[in-house]
């Protein structure tokens, strides 16, 4: 005898209960799934991985299945004073890319994508005073760039950055106009490849940043380059500790 295959209605009938137990299932994993523990213990997992790190924040909210918000974000490096300092950042799962997290620097945004090898591309504007703590270090800056942190946990590996200033203010009150540089990093070594700025100054040039492992502030800097006076270039070269550049006092007799 054969048998009477099902009728259309049957078909959508049951296609309809599917549908509703899957709908039932997923609205439920979304209201009752504790997505804010989930969520923290996922930033602290990846405060765990990057060894050389360390994550302090006031809150997690708006936390779900696509995301979640924090709010006060304190991003500190190994041998480095102070922190890097967000209003807020906004992370949003996805496929391609892996994650986008937008940063908030008192209403300056910059934006971080994540693919699923790891690397991260990064474009958008900082505010230089809220970044660095309310710092005397002044000035909205535009970033461009992609970085491959290294295999063993350290953030820092390499990669290329990309900055534009319109104007940034030194902590001695020093006014810089028109400030450019792209920096290519490979772990400690990082290539200027090109710098200039138009006030107090007119300079080109390019050098490289000694990364100092044990002391950040102690880095060491070399830049050569071309000064503009008069209309008439002159060759000037600059050695100093970064923290001493950025605070305008000058060493060797520069």
């Amino acid at each position: 005898m054969k048998r009477t295959p099902s009728s259309p209605s049957r078909k959508k009938r049951f296609f309809l209960r599917f549908l509703a137990i899957f709908l039932g299932l997923a609205v439920g994993v979304t209201l009752f799934m504790p997505w804010e523990k989930i969520c923290v213990r996922l930033v602290e997992h990846i405060d765990s991985r990057l060894v050389n790190t360390r994550f302090t924040w006031s809150d997690l909210r708006r936390a779900g299945p696509s995301g979640f918000r924090i709010d006060d974000l304190a991003v500190g490096f190994a041998n480095a004073p102070g922190a890097m300092f967000f209003e807020h950042a906004d992370l949003r799962f996805g496929f391609s890319p892996l994650a986008r997290v937008r940063l908030n620097t008192g209403g300056s945004e910059c934006f971080v994508s994540v693919d699923s090898k790891g690397r991260l591309t990064i474009d958008g504007e900082v505010n230089l005073t809220y970044l660095f703590g309310r710092s005397e270090l002044g000035g909205l800056v535009h970033v461009r760039g992609r970085l491959i942190p290294s295999g063993d946990g350290l953030l820092l590996g390499t990669g290329w950055f990309d900055l534009r200033a319109p104007r940034l203010e030194l902590p001695d009150g020093t006014v810089c106009s028109e400030v450019a540089a792209t920096v290519a990093l490979n772990n400690n070594h990082w290539n200027i490849k090109n710098i200039s700025l138009k006030k107090p100054v007119d300079y080109q040039g390019k050098g490289v940043l000694e990364l100092d492992q044990t002391s950040v502030p102690h880095s060491l800097v070399r830049l050569e380059g071309d000064l503009i006076v008069g209309g008439q270039s002159h060759s000037y070269s600059l050695q100093g500790r970064l923290k001493d550049l950025l605070s305008g006092v000058r060493e060797n007799g520069l």
